[in-house]
């Protein structure tokens, strides 16, 4: 490689020996006999940078593509390797981020099932068959059962598919009302198209009354 390229690649100097090693290397692959094997593949020196491009061989070509290669294939995977790293961080800040939300609502779920176990738990007691001293009655908690997977479920689950008591009553009242103001609607606009109907029907009856009262006493329509 020209060390002028790998100080600047695009500088004037540089691109002007890109183009003549190009044109030197095309007219040596193109005068190349086929061979069945490239053994140039397995020599692992680099190109050596020749003045004289009339000296270059079509070995160093070879060496010189491949290095091209090479330079351009880690240049793509650098890029590559920068998207992936920044996907990598953004999904994981999503999946951490979602694992909190699921995690500060399943405590709030307990928490709230916790509290309503804890004041609609009825407080048994146990009265005892000697009612005379009432001393010695002592209320008895009952015992909490522990709770299993189905019951964890129901909790979690029935909030978001069962409504309670009162908005199904509200939703109930809204669709009768709705109901109810489309009937009226489509009452009245029956009365109305009824009544147009009749006007209509009245104005051709008299029209046709008209016209047969003119066909039977001409006289009196020439007069009028």
């Amino acid at each position: 490689m020209n060390p002028i390229c790998n100080v600047d690649v695009g500088s004037r100097e540089c691109q002007k020996w890109m183009v003549d090693v190009y044109t030197r290397c095309k007219d040596l692959f193109s005068r190349e006999a086929p061979r069945r094997m490239a053994y140039w593949w397995f020599d692992i020196t680099p190109a050596i940078y020749k003045e004289k491009l009339e000296s270059m061989t079509v070995l160093d070509c070879r060496k010189l593509k491949r290095r091209l290669a090479r330079q351009l294939q880690l240049e793509e995977s650098e890029g590559h390797l920068l998207i992936e790293v920044l996907a990598f961080c953004l999904a994981t800040v999503l999946i951490v981020v979602t694992l909190v939300l699921l995690g500060r609502m399943t405590l709030k779920h307990i928490r709230e099932n916790q509290i309503k176990s804890g004041t609609d738990a009825p407080v048994e007691e146990d009265v005892s068959e000697d009612e005379s001293d009432p001393s010695e009655i002592l209320p008895i908690f009952p015992k909490k059962k522990a709770k299993n997977f189905k019951s964890w479920m129901r909790g979690h689950c029935r909030p978001l598919f069962v409504h309670s008591e009162a908005q199904t009553r509200k939703q109930k009242e809204k669709a009768h009302r709705i109901e109810a103001i489309h009937n009226e609607l489509t009452n009245e606009k029956i009365v109305l198209w009824t009544k147009a109907r009749e006007r209509e029907a009245l104005k051709k009856k008299q029209k046709l009354e008209k016209l047969q009262a003119t066909r039977s006493n001409p006289i009196v329509s020439e007069l009028s």
